[in-house]
């Protein structure tokens, strides 16, 4: 029984990097940062120990827009492990699978002494037509040596609110019957 549980435990962790390298090899390298907007989430996760949502079927990852190709492995590393434990299926970019591709733009802006990342999933069917947009911005706080770059604020906690968001919005596609 014990390596029955450990067997699943390592499929599990292999999933969660096998979905991190997809989502990592989905790098833009161009760095913007701008205006947010600010506000919570638009689509939020549901509380803990909510029964899970119908996953919406196969869903890629574009490149991210926007952060430099640190901060995407640690959102993907979170982007991953979202997918992973609430049972949504992440297919390579350009996989004919796919039954959604996802488009991700971030930014991060100075405010004051923290750091505002801004977020937008663009979420588009087979056809190529937009059929959901999850937005929102994550407040961090500043900390010392931060230096000029606001992507170096962009930490595991954040990372975590920005993907379990994405994941949540991403559910409600199955929900939704879309």
């Amino acid at each position: 029984m014990r390596a029955v549980r450990n067997a699943g435990f390592g499929f599990l962790r292999l999933a969660a990097l096998a979905g991190a390298v997809l989502l990592a090899a989905c790098v833009s390298d161009s760095t913007t940062t701008g205006s947010t907007g600010g506000g919570r989430p638009t689509i939020f996760g549901g509380p803990a120990g909510s029964k899970p949502k119908a996953a919406p079927g196969a869903i890629s990852f574009e490149p991210i827009v926007g952060p430099p190709s640190e901060a995407v492995t640690v959102l993907a590393a979170s982007l991953a492990n979202h997918a992973v434990t609430r049972r949504l299926p992440i297919v390579p970019s350009g996989d004919a699978g796919a039954v959604y591709r996802v488009k991700g733009y971030l930014t991060a802006t100075p405010v004051g002494g923290d750091v505002e990342i801004a977020y937008v999933w663009d979420v588009f069917d087979a056809g190529e037509r937009r059929v959901s947009r999850i937005s929102g911005s994550e407040k961090v706080p500043a900390s010392a040596g931060a230096g000029a770059d606001p992507w170096t604020m962009l930490d595991p906690t954040a990372a975590d609110h920005i993907a379990g968001t994405a994941v949540e919005g991403l559910l409600a596609l199955g929900s939704a019957g879309s």
